[in-house]
């Protein structure tokens, strides 16, 4: 079988797999995120109004508090939210190591913010609340080092290996003729984007195939980019030649899930599936909440056979003319809506609405907001913490394994791989990494988060930390020697590794005790320089002492 008919065989398979899933992702995009989805290709390019069925904002208010609440809590721009560091604490707490580790998270934050970065994760965040699968493409840039793509739910297949992790990823999408061979070269391109390009058809669209999997046969000790771990290859649909074969040194494509049951390669029970029940019942009632008051500002009225082909104003203020016959008819409603119903339902609507801003978190991301800061202590803001951690705290440590754990790893061997571009102020060809300290060697390096929401995860061990020194504190009044139960070099270590605090700012052993021998010198130069000054002063007073004739100090002298 030749590599199109693979590829186009595959297709098919893992597209008849998500079959089952285009129903109710597209229920969902079309009641909470309308332009998230993209189930038929001829989507692409398209401003075409998708949220007809929308009447009431509140799922998609809610779909974009989730999204920044997670982006603020876990990736945010303005702080750092992640370190390297090593599962060895000696060598960890090697100056040289710890330098070397805290420029090298600097390097990747700076790489991240200078990318596009932080405008694809609130997409992929935005994505996964609603459709519980999100996909993010990291690949690399000349300018950037990096550059993100976030794809839209049902422009993708994915398929999983024996662990149950993504290593299969193919897409359909569409380029325009001036896209491919600007991507491609005009040489690669089908005879027919060569056609249109030269005749100044630029903007045709043409469908492509990414394919991304592992290549099970290889050179293991070539170094040609078709010999990667990672295939990688570009085809016009329905054309034999590819437009590019080569590869990925790693999985390119993060595809974070919200929840997976058994052997689903999809996502379940994310808050937009959780919630699709109630805002379609939201939409319905709203629907019939608007029906009311027109009904009880416009209603159908009853008009009398006699006044048929006459002219009859219901405007505020019209007047009606009518014949002296049929002075007795009149008009009246025909339906008159009970108040009493509508605030039922709007009550009704509320409860809807709650229960919506709950099943995507909007409550817990927003209760530092909502809340009388007056009135609200430290302890309590501590315990909202713990409670959301408690939610979704399952669904951190899924985003951790398959979203930022390879996300960092990615942008890493890039970095490690790549030079420094002109934007980065060093010379070209200079690696964008500094040369790892001979410690290191053989030594994995593991990444820790710091973000708001991670910080709060540890905030319990800060908080025992700070309780014992305090506790400590106080009991040093009455018995001084119980400080000498307590190594504070070491509590101040593992209060700054809890806080997230930079390497940088804590000396190492060495350092330390250098500072202190200094420091002990010095204090004992100045204790003889002072029992000195006593001894002098106390001569010169012994001097200055008269008893008789003769002062004391000769007497002491024998002179």
């Amino acid at each position: 079988m030749s590599k199109r008919d693979h590829y186009t065989k595959r297709w098919a398979a893992l597209d008849t797999e998500f079959s089952s899933y285009v129903d109710p992702l597209r229920d969902i995009s079309e009641h909470m995120l309308p332009r998230g989805s993209r189930f038929w290709i001829s989507d692409a390019n398209k401003g075409d109004r998708r949220d007809q069925k929308i009447v009431n904002s509140e799922p998609v208010q809610a779909v974009r508090t989730l999204s920044s609440g997670m982006m603020a809590g876990i990736t945010s721009p303005a702080r750092p939210w992640f370190r390297l560091t090593i599962p060895d604490m000696e060598i960890a707490e090697d100056n040289p190591v710890r330098v070397w580790l805290d420029d090298v998270t600097r390097r990747l934050n700076s790489v991240f913010a200078r990318s596009n970065l932080y405008q694809a994760l609130p997409v992929v965040y935005s994505q996964l609340g609603c459709f519980a699968t999100s996909a993010l493409f990291i690949e690399e840039d000349d300018d950037e080092v990096i550059r993100a793509r976030a794809y839209p739910i049902g422009s993708y297949r994915v398929a999983e290996n024996d662990r149950g992790e993504v290593d299969t990823f193919y897409r359909k999408f569409r380029m325009s003729t001036a896209q491919l061979v600007e991507k491609f070269g005009l040489e690669r391109c089908s005879t027919g984007v060569q056609g249109e390009y030269k005749n100044g058809t630029l903007d045709a669209w043409h469908d492509v195939l990414h394919v991304i999997e592992p290549r099970r046969e290889r050179n293991m000790k070539s170094k040609l980019s078709t010999d990667l771990p990672y295939r990688s290859a570009y085809m016009e649909w329905g054309e034999d030649e590819f437009l590019r074969e080569s590869g990925y040194h790693e999985f390119p494509v993060m595809v974070p899930r919200w929840e997976v049951n058994g052997e689903d390669v999809y996502g379940s029970n994310s808050p937009g599936w959780t919630a699709l029940g109630d805002v379609k019942a939201l939409m319905l009632k709203e629907r019939r909440g608007q029906e009311m008051l027109d009904k009880g500002a416009r209603p159908p009225m009853n008009v009398p056979a006699e006044l048929k082909g006459n002219p009859i104003s219901l405007l505020p203020g019209g007047v009606n003319y009518m014949q002296m016959s049929n002075q007795g008819a009149s008009m009246s409603p025909a339906y008159e809506p009970n108040p009493n119903w509508y605030q039922f339902l709007d009550a009704n609507i509320g409860k809807m609405e709650d229960r919506i801003s709950r099943a995507f978190y909007a409550d817990l991301f927003l209760m530092l907001a909502n809340s009388d800061r007056r009135q609200i202590t430290a302890r309590e803001i501590e315990e909202r913490h713990e409670e959301k951690l408690l939610m979704l705290g399952p669904v951190l440590q899924r985003l951790n394994d398959e979203l930022l754990d390879p996300l960092i790893d990615r942008a890493f061997n890039i970095m490690m791989r790549a030079s420094e571009p002109v934007w980065a102020g060093r010379v070209p060809g200079n690696p964008l990494l500094p040369e790892p300290p001979e410690e290191l060697e053989g030594v994995d390096v593991k990444v820790e988060y710091v973000s708001i929401m991670a910080q709060a995860q540890k905030s319990a061990d800060i908080t025992s930390i700070e309780r014992m020194a305090g506790f400590a504190g106080n009991l040093a009044s009455v018995a001084p020697d119980i400080l000498d139960k307590i190594d504070f070099d070491q509590m101040l270590e593992e209060w700054g590794d809890r806080a997230g605090t930079p390497a940088r700012i804590l000396r190492d052993e060495d350092e330390v005790m250098a500072v202190r021998q200094q420091r002990a010198q010095q204090q004992q130069v100045q204790q003889m320089m002072q029992m000195a000054n006593e001894a002098a002063q106390g001569a010169k007073t012994l001097s200055e002492t008269e008893v008789t004739d003769d002062n004391l100090l000769r007497r002491m002298t024998g002179q």
